[in-house]
């Protein structure tokens, strides 16, 4: 599928690309020819206006300027001259001499081009240009046609159609190179997403099939007993219960992140009190640290005002001392606490457990990540910390973690005080 899109992007880029060629190469074709015969018509104008003076008058035109030359009337090279000179009736008739350059059928070919103002005709191997007009004489309608050699500006442009010809067949191999590299960098993004949704669901499914499994294994074992009592096989129930409670919290968590990839998951945030959350969920620990023989202690100010999600605050304290709690050893200390820190809150949780390597610091908020094996004892799916940074990030707050592998692990979370609502 992205090998179908990155060709797909890479043809629109090119087709892109190609056209923006073919169009300037258009205009710059249409420009150059339009400043061509201007200047070219320009010049003819300028060297008939005396001619064309008389004619208006009513006065005849003068022997060497009948249908023949006006620069040079003494040559008699049809090639060689700048500007020729026709008159015609109403009717079509030649009303000034034939010049003896030009044969009966090409002076049949000038007469059928009496009517455009401007144009450029082919006569033999030639190309000329056509400059007519109409003028009142004291006898009647007349014709004027100017006629001049226009080999050189046909010869011009035809130099630059083929240079722009060639120019757009080599423009469109280079824009289909350029539509791959466009193709490739716009690409990035959507590929590292669909691999990290790739793993994440093969990620989610092999969390997945692990407690299912136990399950599953749990009821086959009850079916194979049908006449023992639930006190027989609780254990096996309970076991069914906690791996089931686990699947909840997987799907839960799963839920929650795709939600907020989604951008479907909002904030309700309000005015809290942060001290009294602190200090229920710290009580709510203490009987699991007594357990363990660890210290659990907190410090934070009364009162504490912050603009937070309260459920989501909650769950984020829960999260980070479940996880201090996991990783801290019997006899070890934990320490939460609440501080002002200019123009944030600091929220920090230190253990003395285990700790991270330095190598998997930078990887501890990836979805399903666990450093090691010890680190993954107590059985978790390695969601927590990649909800916990959401929740920080999503109260427009930052994280950062202090280890040392072996001694202790602080985790510090920055909560603004006015948050971008």
């Amino acid at each position: 599928m992205i090998n179908r899109l990155r060709f797909r992007l890479a043809l629109v880029n090119a087709s892109l690309i190609f056209v923006v060629l073919i169009v300037l190469g258009g205009v710059l074709y249409l420009f150059t020819e339009h400043r061509l015969y201007t200047q070219f018509d320009q010049d003819m104008a300028s060297q008939a206006a005396p001619v064309i003076k008389r004619v208006e008058s009513g006065l005849s035109v003068p022997k060497v300027y009948r249908g023949a030359i006006l620069v040079n009337p003494n040559s008699t090279e049809a090639l060689k001259l700048p500007t020729a000179l026709f008159v015609w009736s109403n009717t079509g008739q030649l009303l000034s001499s034939k010049p003896t350059f030009i044969a009966s059928s090409d002076l049949a070919t000038l007469q059928s081009h009496r009517s455009p103002s401007r144009v450029t005709i082919s006569i033999g191997a030639h190309h000329f240009r056509l400059l007519n007009r109409n003028i009142v004489t004291p006898n009647g309608q007349v014709t004027i046609q100017l006629v001049r050699l226009a080999d050189q500006v046909v010869g011009t442009l035809y130099t630059l159609l083929m240079i722009l010809l060639i120019g757009s067949i080599i423009g469109a191999l280079g824009s289909m190179a350029v539509g791959f590299l466009i193709a490739d960098r716009s690409i990035v993004p959507i590929r590292k997403a669909w691999e990290r949704q790739t793993q994440f669901v093969s990620d989610a499914s092999h969390e997945l099939k692990t407690p299912l499994m136990a399950i599953s294994a749990h009821v086959e074992m009850l079916l194979r007993n049908p006449e023992h009592t639930i006190e027989q096989e609780s254990d096996k129930i309970g076991s069914i219960y906690s791996e089931s409670k686990r699947v909840s919290r997987l799907v839960e968590n799963l839920l929650l992140l795709s939600r907020s990839d989604a951008e479907q998951m909002m904030l309700q945030r309000r005015m809290v009190d942060i001290e009294p959350i602190l200090e229920s969920t710290v009580n709510n620990f203490l009987p699991l640290c007594e357990m363990k023989q660890i210290q659990l202690t907190k410090e934070c100010p009364k009162p504490f005002m912050l603009v937070v999600d309260e459920e989501r605050f909650t769950q984020l304290l829960y999260i980070v001392l479940d996880n201090a709690l996991k990783y801290t050893g019997d006899g070890g200390t934990i320490h939460v606490s609440a501080v002002a820190r200019h123009r944030a809150m600091e929220l920090s949780v230190r253990d003395t457990g285990i700790g991270i390597a330095a190598e998997d610091i930078p990887h501890i908020f990836e979805r399903f990540y666990r450093a090691d094996k010890a680190r993954s004892r107590g059985g978790g799916a390695g969601l927590g910390l990649s909800i916990a940074k959401w929740i920080v990030e999503g109260h427009g707050g930052h994280v950062s973690v202090l280890s040392e592998q072996g001694r202790d692990t602080k985790f510090t979370f920055l909560f603004p005080f006015t948050p971008n609502m």
